[in-house]
C-alpha cells in the first residue's frame, strides 16, 4: 500500500506541470480549452501537437473537426484502449504508429527465443533429487524454488520498474486521466492475485498425496506444461490476422479491435 501511494504521488508530480502548461495553469484539458473560438467544434489548428497525432481517429465523421461529443468519445474510451496501447508500442519497435511483417516477425522470434532459454535452464528431475533416493521431498523442492527467486533477483525483476509518463499517458494527449492511473492500479493488482494462486509446488505436483513428488509426477507435469505451451501456439494470432484490411501493416485500432474481439470470447 505504501507503494502505491508513492507511485501515486509521483505519477501526480510528474503531471502537474504539464497538465497546467496544457489548460492554462486550470488542470486537465476540457473541451472548452481547446475550442477557443466557441463555435462548437475543435479544428486542427486549434489542436494541440499530441491531440494532432489523433485528430483523424477521433473526427468519426471526418469533418475535419472534432466536436463535444466525439472528444468526450476518446476520453471514455481511454481506459478500454489502455492495455492496447501498451502492447502495441512493444510490437512497434521503430515507434512509426504501425507494426510491419518485420516487426511481428522479430516478435515471435523473441519468444521463441525465450522459451529455448527458460527450457534449457529448466531443472531435470535428476538435477533436483540431490539425495537420488527417486523422489523430491519438500526441501529440495524449497532448494529450486529459492534458485529460480535468486535467479529472478540476479537479472532484474521486471516488476520493480518504475512506470514513465509516456507509459502511464495511455493515449498520449499530455496528461494521465484518472482512469488511465487507476488501469496502471488495477493490472498491479491483477498481477499480485495471479501470484497468491500458484500455490505450494509440493502440493501441485504430489498427485498421489503422499507428501514427495515421483519421476512420474514430475515428468507429468512437465508434459503438461508442454502441451499447454502448444495449445498457446495454436492461438496465437498470425500477422494476417491482425491486418484486417491486408495493407502490411497492423495499425492500431487492428490491434485494438483484435484484443477486443479476443476478451469477448473469454
Amino acid at each position: 500500500m505504501k507503494k502505491l501511494f508513492v507511485l501515486s504521488g509521483a505519477a501526480l508530480m510528474v503531471t502537474s506541470s504539464l497538465l497546467m502548461a496544457a489548460n492554462g495553469g486550470k488542470g486537465a484539458p476540457t473541451f472548452e480549452s481547446f475550442d477557443t473560438n466557441n463555435d462548437g467544434v475543435i479544428t486542427l489548428a486549434e489542436a494541440s501537437s499530441r491531440l494532432v497525432k489523433r485528430f483523424a481517429s477521433i473526427d468519426l465523421d471526418k469533418s475535419d473537426s472534432i466536436s463535444k461529443a466525439e472528444f468526450e468519445k476518446m476520453k471514455t474510451n481511454k481506459s478500454k484502449r489502455g492495455n492496447s496501447q501498451r502492447g502495441f508500442n512493444k510490437l512497434d519497435a521503430d515507434h512509426n504508429g504501425e507494426v510491419s511483417e518485420q516487426e511481428f516477425a522479430a516478435m515471435l522470434e523473441a519468444k521463441k527465443s525465450k522459451q529455448a532459454e527458460r527450457d534449457e535452464n529448466r531443472p531435470t528431475f535428476a538435477s533436483l533429487d540431490v539425495n537420488n533416493d527417486g523422489e523430491l521431498s519438500t526441501d529440495e523442492l524449497k532448494a529450486m524454488r529459492d534458485h529460480k527467486k535468486g535467479h529472478k533477483s540476479h537479472k532484474g525483476r521486471k516488476g520493480n520498474k518504475q512506470p514513465t509518463f509516456q507509459t502511464l499517458d495511455i493515449d498520449a494527449d499530455g496528461q494521465i486521466s484518472e482512469q488511465e492511473f487507476n488501469a496502471m492500479v488495477d493490472a498491479k493488482k491483477g498481477k499480485k492475485n495471479r501470484k497468491g494462486t500458484k500455490g505450494n509446488h509440493l502440493t501441485m505436483l504430489d498427485t498421489d498425496k503422499n507428501g514427495a513428488v515421483s519421476e512420474q509426477e514430475f515428468d507429468a507435469m512437465v508434459k503438461m506444461k508442454e502441451a499447454k505451451r502448444a495449445e498457446r501456439e495454436q492461438k496465437r494470432p498470425t500477422f494476417s490476422m491482425l491486418d484486417s484490411n491486408d495493407n502490411s501493416v497492423i495499425s492500431l485500432d487492428e490491434y485494438t479491435a483484435y484484443k477486443q474481439s479476443k476478451s469477448m470470447k473469454k
